[in-house]
């Protein structure tokens, strides 16, 4: 999938956050188990847009965030992004733009992909954020790939959800699209 932002930024990047990211619940039955990857910008990093992928594992680690630590975001500029199951069931490979990483003892089987935004901080925070995603999908238990955004097979769903901040969303399954905007 390829995102790209044209506005994201927090008015206290010291405490607050906000993000452009898609992720991979990796458990059918838990929403605990997940990898995601995307554009951030505040807390942990402060004021500056970052790449950053991240995983929760409760079985071993919880959450943790991996931050590129050379490699600031620039907004207008397309980013590709991809999390995809390794031959190891429980590893997980995350990719967004050149920042890459691993993610060991997690859940071996996903049936949920969701991409959208999301928003830590006080209501008057001024939070902005404006992302174009496309090309999101995946491939089935037979290796077929399937894209759009709201498309069931068997135990397979892909979606979008944005969370934690308001936005308007437009969706396009005729271009596997994505376009969330919010006080930008």
């Amino acid at each position: 999938m390829n995102i790209a932002v044209n506005c994201l930024s927090v008015g206290s990047p010291a405490d607050s956050f906000v993000t452009a990211e898609s992720w991979v619940l990796t458990s059918p039955s838990s929403s605990a188990y997940w990898v995601e990857a995307g554009l951030a910008h505040g807390y942990p990093k402060g004021d500056t847009r970052y790449l950053y992928w991240a995983d929760s594992r409760p079985n071993g680690g919880g959450y943790v965030e991996h931050d590129a630590a050379n490699n600031s975001a620039a907004l207008k500029t397309s980013y590709f992004e991809s999390i995809q199951q390794q031959a190891t069931p429980t590893t997980w490979y995350a990719q967004i733009g050149s920042w890459n990483g691993t993610s060991t003892g997690n859940a071996a089987s996903s049936n949920t992909l969701q991409a959208g935004t999301e928003y830590k901080g006080a209501s008057s925070d001024n939070a902005s954020v404006g992302v174009n995603m496309s090309g999101m999908g995946f491939y089935d238990a037979s290796g077929n790939p399937v894209s759009g955004w709201a498309y069931s097979r068997g135990a397979y769903v892909a979606s979008i959800t944005p969370t934690g901040y308001p936005a308007t969303v437009h969706l396009s399954t005729a271009n596997n699209a994505i376009h969330a905007y919010s006080h930008c």
